[in-house]
């Protein structure tokens, strides 16, 4: 019985045998399921007899942690050169040797390795995802769940009582602000590509403004697209201390600049900007606050300047909800202060704020994230 990430709604038959196949991600509704290897497994699903809320609980955690604690460890790493026997990659380590053969037995169950001439090897999935080297590493993203988020899901029984997520940008240490950033740009740097190809910059535009930006790789990306575009990356002072070095190796330091500020407090100044962007940021303010950015921002924008608002979208209740969705809007009210919106909240701010609808954009390298675009009347 194998536990994967499938389509909900598209199966193909073959005999006894069923199939999960993947479709467009935003055209379809993705989850964790249980999907059948052979016969017996089929009939055993197909009747009912697999108590399969196990795997999505219990199997699905220990997998999880598995991951990370991998990724932290520097398993991946330890296996980019060559294949080692179990012997010699635990003393690499300084890992217990039975201890990390369990572990290794469950990253093969899920194809991060392959067992071959008693040795460990990397897998496709591992070395374009998984190590530190690869331009598609998410590793960075794992250590930040392993060492912090981990922790913040304890608090999960704590917020369905009360409501109140932690707030964490006011709690994080300082160690924790590295990992915060690193993570960040992890997750973003594949997305940024995308957004560098799909998201529209206005003719002749000069002047942008990167609320929330950080590490500053979408700008990078529009800058390299707009030669003539100069960005400017608002964030916390915190957040510009760790993601300063991440912005300095992309070598752009004459096209984009940091500021410190709080776009919650800080007044913009009037018709400066061609574009405006705002990426993953909504689902830490309320519904009041999104509502005053947007139309700091209109305010900002010059005539015929764009708002890009990007990020994850909430899902409508339904029988039949997007596993990403729903998860992400309920990490980020729990972790954070809000959750995510619908793609029909993020047009009112805009559209309340004297912008025009222009354009929606459905990434493909990050399911569920959208980019609703405002224009500002000429």
């Amino acid at each position: 019985m194998a536990y994967k990430f499938c389509n909900s709604s598209h199966f193909s038959t073959t005999g006894s045998l069923q199939f999960c196949y993947l479709t467009v991600p935003y055209l379809s509704f993705m989850k964790l399921d249980a999907i059948a290897q052979n016969p017996l497994e089929w009939l055993a699903l197909k009747s009912g007899m697999v108590p399969t809320p196990l795997g999505h609980s219990h199997i699905a955690f220990i997998l999880s942690k598995v991951i990370l604690e991998a990724t932290d460890a520097g398993i991946f790493e330890a296996l980019e050169a060559n294949p080692l026997p179990i012997k010699q990659l635990a003393k690499q380590l300084k890992l217990h040797e039975m201890a990390l053969q369990s572990l290794m037995n469950v990253l093969a169950s899920s194809g991060y390795v392959a067992y071959k001439s008693q040795q460990w090897e990397l897998t496709k999935l591992s070395r374009k995802w998984m190590l530190r080297s690869s331009p598609d590493s998410v590793a960075a993203m794992m250590v930040l769940d392993n060492r912090v988020c981990w922790q913040w899901m304890n608090h999960l029984g704590d917020f369905l009582k009360t409501g109140k997520g932690l707030g964490f940008h006011t709690i994080l240490k300082e160690d924790e602000w590295g990992y915060y950033q690193d993570a960040m740009a992890s997750a973003a740097r594949a997305q940024s590509r995308e957004v560098g190809k799909r998201v529209p910059v206005p003719k002749g535009a000069s002047q942008m403004l990167d609320i929330g930006g950080s590490h500053g790789l979408h700008a990078v990306a529009l800058c390299r697209k707009q030669k003539s575009l100069q960005a400017t990356i608002m964030d916390l002072p915190e957040a510009i201390r760790w993601a300063r070095p991440i912005l300095e190796q992309e070598g752009m330091g004459d096209q984009v600049q940091h500021k410190a500020g709080n776009i919650l407090e800080d007044e913009l100044p009037a018709q400066q900007y061609d574009l405006i962007l705002m990426s993953s940021l909504s689902h830490h303010f309320s519904t009041s606050q999104n509502m005053l950015i947007a139309e700091k921002i209109a305010h900002a924008l010059k005539p015929g300047g764009y708002y890009v608002l990007m990020d994850f979208v909430r899902p409508e209740p339904k029988t039949d909800s997007d596993l990403i969705g729903s998860s992400s809007d309920l990490f980020f009210a729990l972790s954070s202060t809000a959750g995510t919106y619908t793609v029909k909240e993020m047009k009112r701010w805009q559209k309340d704020a004297g912008l025009q609808h222009h354009k929606l954009i459905r990434f493909f390298t990050i399911p569920n994230c959208v980019a609703v675009i405002g224009k500002k009347q000429q």
